[in-house]
């Protein structure tokens, strides 16, 4: 696996790789090499979701979340509006 990945980054997609479990990774790099070997990966904003629909944090929370990750400059608005809809939406 030849990238700019750091070498974290590359453990953690061969590690999900050999345990078949999902991995949980930001980087676009590692999101496309993920995809390109059969991965399943979701990142920060993924599990926030999953934590909502699960009824695991509530819509307050979420937003505040998604609203840090925005603020950070980790998710660009587009994905920031589309995520506050489908805290509406029923699962």
């Amino acid at each position: 696996m030849t990238s700019n990945l750091d070498a974290g980054e590359r453990s953690a997609i061969s590690l999900a790789f050999e345990t078949g479990l999902g991995l949980l990774i930001e980087e676009k790099e590692g999101r496309q090499i993920a995809s390109r070997i059969g991965l399943s990966f979701s990142g920060i904003a993924g599990q926030i979701a999953r934590a909502h629909r699960l009824n695991v944090i509530c819509r307050t929370e979420a937003l505040s979340l998604y609203a840090g990750l925005y603020r950070s400059h980790r998710i660009h608005l587009e994905l920031y509006l589309r995520l506050v809809e489908d805290l509406d939406k029923p699962w």
